[in-house]
């Protein structure tokens, strides 16, 4: 368990969040359901959360010429959200939700 959380601090480049096992097991997630935050020195922002999510996994399979980010050239595969991420309190997160889904420039959920 340590192991999980003491790589970001070991890691200068960016890290993804792929794991093995998904985030069922509630002892791998950031908050405990006794309210403890797991390895709280090893937390990354918003902002890294979002790049661990699009840029650096489009760059860690060399594809960031072609996805990652919303650029012209690019399939335009994204969500619009009822909140901003990058702004709102880590505890709100899960109370955000997906107003519209884009797939290849094509609404597929709204």
């Amino acid at each position: 368990m340590q192991d999980l959380f003491y790589y970001s601090s070991r890691c200068s480049s960016g890290v993804t969040r792929r794991h093995a096992r998904p985030c069922g097991n509630r002892n791998t997630c950031d908050v405990q359901w006794s309210g403890d935050v797991s390895g709280p020195d090893q937390r990354v922002t918003a902002y890294e959360g979002l790049k661990a999510i699009t840029l650096w996994p489009a760059f860690q399979h060399f594809e960031e010429k072609v996805k990652g980010s919303i650029e012209v050239g690019k399939p335009a595969d994204f969500v619009i959200l009822s909140a901003d991420r990058l702004t709102v309190g880590p505890l709100t997160l899960a109370d955000i939700k997906v107003l519209e889904t884009i797939n290849n420039g094509l609404t597929v959920f709204e």
